[in-house]
């Protein structure tokens, strides 16, 4: 029996005799804790936590990197070498991680500074809930799946990937400044029925190069013909047409070149009711793309001595118009 006032401590005692063997270890090969734990044991965990990341495909240069690989080789203790490995991988990620944003007149905010930890997290982050809504010869598309709950998601991903293909593709950091490119000007025509997705920020860390943008409540020209999208009620395949060429004689007469002119490259809007402001289509993937106000030669570029030929912007208009109104007559009718 206790008496008024007294503690009860024999909780806190039983807490106390735990050994420290028997707590869990972190998962966090960057979180090893300062407390006291058998060195067998200490051992074991360092061993497998350096077996997860010289398997991971993005730590790769740990074991490619002749000079790397021979200090692993050489540590005496996996907690040694566990040490040596993260300490690589977080100068490589210090090296590699680069970060741009849209600039205020597209997105409203000020520049805001970034570090590499933190750019790393939130590609770890993207990717851990990715769930896939494109896919091209050199990219894939992707939501966060923990930014969808009760509303879509307002921001999509584009993770490049290598060229099946080469065609001399722009970096991550010019792609993005050309789509911004493309976005300021089609802001000077706020009557075109076609737009362009917003560009939001493009980084890189390690393997990984992002571009984050607008998601598009739209589905490209290809997609409705596979019949994973439709035509909506209000949309005229003419108008759309027309559309399409006036705003790239207004890209064209900005020096702005898309050259990756497709059926997967021109999105048209799901909406079930356009109102006067709205965009009835949109022209996505500026990975091609050139800004050239000579116009002499816009539609080739020279990569390391190796000449690439892109298609004509407007080549494209009366294959998609031919193919939507058969679309129409076959599904719609």
């Amino acid at each position: 029996m206790k008496g008024e006032g007294m503690k009860d401590t024999s909780n806190r005692k039983k807490q106390e005799t735990v050994k420290e063997k028997d707590k869990p270890l972190t998962e966090n090969p960057h979180d090893i804790p300062e407390r006291q734990i058998p060195q067998e044991t200490l051992e074991q965990e360092a061993e497998r936590l350096l077996e997860n990341l010289l398997s991971d495909k993005d730590n790769a240069f740990l074991t490619e990197h002749e000079e790397n690989k021979k200090r692993l080789d050489e540590f005496s203790s996996a907690v040694q070498a566990l040490a040596f490995a993260l300490k690589k991988i977080d100068e490589r990620h210090e090296r590699t991680s680069r970060l741009t944003l849209a600039s205020p007149e597209v997105l409203g905010v000020e520049i805001v500074n970034v570090n590499p930890v933190g750019i790393r997290k939130n590609v770890e982050e993207i990717l851990k809930h990715a769930m896939e809504i494109g896919r091209g010869g050199d990219a894939i598309v992707v939501v966060d799946k923990s930014e969808v709950r009760s509303l879509p998601p307002e921001i999509c991903y584009k993770f490049a990937i290598t060229e099946t293909t080469p065609r001399g593709r722009n970096s991550t950091f010019s792609e993005i400044a050309l789509q911004e490119a493309f976005y300021k000007a089609n802001m000077e025509v706020p009557e075109s029925k076609i737009g362009v997705p917003i560009p939001f920020y493009a980084h890189e860390v390690g393997i990984h190069k992002v571009i984050a943008m607008e998601k598009l409540n739209a589905k490209s020209v290809d997609d409705i013909l596979h019949s994973k999208g439709t035509l909506p009620p209000w949309f005229d395949v003419d108008t759309f047409c027309d559309e399409l060429h006036t705003v790239l004689d207004h890209f064209h007469a900005k020096g702005l070149y898309h050259r990756d002119m497709h059926e997967g490259n021109i999105m048209i809007s799901q909406q079930k009711e356009i109102g006067d402001g709205d965009k009835i289509g949109f022209i996505i993937d500026f990975g091609l793309s050139v800004q050239d106000d000579t116009g002499i030669e816009p539609y080739k570029k020279q990569v390391a001595g190796t000449t690439f030929t892109y298609s004509d912007d407007y080549g494209i208009i009366k294959r998609v118009q031919t193919a939507l109104k058969t679309y129409q007559k076959t599904h719609l009718a």
